[in-house]
């Protein structure tokens, strides 16, 4: 509960100063004309919110929720329910999160104040959710909202994660074979061509030159390869190269599809839930703006907002965005003349979620003969750069002086 700092005159006169706690400003006036108390000044204390950058992972998230919309749904207090669920979980993240939460909740009351301790955990956008939940009444309908959102989240980041993760490896393992051999394989063949006295052939010099470029700089070229995923995730999160990066992605020939199904995606699911939560929709897509995942999308979404900020439709906004298909914004179209949003909202998602696990899978069947075929003539170059030299030595041998 809110802290109220109070100076008042009690009934012999004397003026005192005390903390109250009370729920509103009404309730403690009530409290001080019952114990005949004259109000000199009253000042609500700040309260300090304290943050916690724990993050747990998607299931145990989902966990926590699903846990606690089961006990809503049969009628237990919320301070009842997160007090229930604090010794469910073993010691670990989760049982710190939760008893956190229960604490914070006994002693103000307020669930989305609770849930905002954890900012990694409940980002602003889920905070607003639950607080508009608990103002209207609805808290076990808001939490089942988050459940859905969560797995409809959890399953598109799976899907970013398979369409990055093979190729990942796959590089990995190409850098790790380019240092082998022209670290360590190659120097010691082409010592023993050079001892012979066989003469090279430009290929075979070139792979020479580069050989000895690695051997005699692989202290830098290892440790400058083990700061490149650092670089990228700086440059990834670069004001400066994050925008470029992004329109790269997005208009990029294979990987442009895929990141345009991700942010509909996204952005669909995100309004779709702050819709549902009777969230106000310019204050939704200003949220959207911030997490479509891509900065073309978010200018788009900034455009969309502006729109419907002068008093037009999410479509026409979406027109004039240049960034949505025309099926998308049909679609919105429709859902908005027939007072249906949130259900065109969950199509588009589902339709966009589908349709980039397609592009992924397609993507990674495409990437794996292309990777076959550039390890094929990697090894052939290869082979036929070291073979070469061996067969001219061969040839000399065979035209040696004991030949007539």
């Amino acid at each position: 509960m809110p802290a109220y700092e109070v100076r008042y005159t009690n009934e012999k006169g004397r003026v005192r100063k005390e903390k109250i706690y009370a729920p509103d400003m009404a309730y403690l006036q009530g409290l001080l004309r019952r114990k005949r108390y004259w109000p000199l000044s009253i000042r609500m204390e700040e309260r300090k919110t304290r943050t916690f950058r724990t993050k747990l992972g998607a299931q145990d998230t989902i966990s926590i929720l699903d846990q606690i919309e089961i006990q809503l749904e049969v009628n237990i207090n919320i301070d009842d329910a997160f007090r229930n669920l604090v010794d469910e979980f073993p010691r670990g993240k989760p049982k710190f999160v939760v008893a956190n939460i229960s604490d914070a909740i006994n002693s103000n009351g307020r669930v989305a104040e609770a849930c905002a301790q954890f900012p990694r955990v409940f980002p602003d956008h889920i905070v607003q959710m639950i607080s508009v939940g608990e103002n209207t009444g609805k808290l076990a309908n808001a939490f089942r909202r988050l459940i859905t959102y969560f797995q409809e989240a959890d399953a598109l980041k799976n899907t970013i994660i398979s369409a990055s993760m093979y190729p990942a490896m796959v590089m990995a393992a190409m850098v790790a074979f380019i240092f082998i051999i022209f670290g360590f394989t190659v120097p010691k063949m082409m010592g023993v061509f050079l001892e012979i006295g066989v003469d090279l052939p430009p290929l075979t010099l070139a792979m020479l030159t580069f050989s000895r470029f690695v051997t005699n700089n692989i202290v830098l070229l290892l440790i400058l390869t083990a700061l490149a995923p650092f670089g990228m995730v700086y440059a990834f999160r670069s004001k400066f190269m994050r925008p470029i990066i992004d329109w790269v992605m997005a208009k990029a020939a294979v990987i442009g599809p895929i990141t345009r199904d991700i942010c509909i995606a996204r952005f669909a699911t995100n309004l779709g839930a702050l819709y549902e939560s009777e969230i106000p929709i310019l204050q939704g897509l200003l949220i959207c703006s911030k997490i479509a995942g891509n900065a073309l999308y978010n200018r788009g979404l900034i455009i969309v907002r502006k729109a419907v900020e002068e008093g037009r439709s999410i479509s026409d906004g979406m027109k004039e965005s240049k960034v949505f298909p025309s099926m998308v914004m049909l679609t919105v179209r429709v859902g908005e003349e027939n007072g249906k949003l949130d259900e065109s909202l969950r199509k588009i998602a589902a339709y966009h979620s589908r349709k980039a696990k397609e592009r992924v899978e397609r993507a990674l069947k495409l990437f794996e003969p292309i990777m076959l075929i550039v390890l094929v003539v990697m090894v052939g170059v290869l082979a036929y750069a070291l073979l070469s030299p061996m067969m001219q030595m061969i040839q000399q041998m065979s035209n040696g002086p004991g030949k007539k």
